[in-house]
């Protein structure tokens, strides 16, 4: 004989396991996932700007600012992941590129 509520209350308790698996802004991975996504669209935006620009323009907004290379040569830095700071790589005075980090 079957018992079909059965089979409906595991697939249920199934479901209702599986939510946990997403990640809300509201969990501690959640906020550090959005703050790493906020970084980079604005490093995005400090690409092309002179480094005296694009720090003011981080710093102003929130966000750590480090120079991670200069002209070709790397600098020294800790392997750390700041989520509200952005690496900046500059060349001839102008930031090239910018990561989250």
């Amino acid at each position: 004989m079957r018992r079909p509520g059965i089979v409906w209350a595991v697939l249920l308790l199934g479901l209702v396991g599986c939510t946990g698996a997403v990640e809300h802004a509201s969990t501690p991975t959640g906020q550090f996932a959005a703050a790493l996504q906020a970084a980079l669209q604005e490093g995005k935006a400090l690409k092309g700007l002179s480094e005296t620009e694009a720090k003011v323009r981080a710093t102003t907004t929130g966000f750590g600012y480090r120079v991670v290379k200069r002209d070709g040569q790397a600098l020294v830095g800790f392997a750390d992941l700041e989520p509200m700071r952005i690496d900046v790589v500059v060349d001839d005075g102008v930031v090239v590129s910018a990561t989250a980090g």
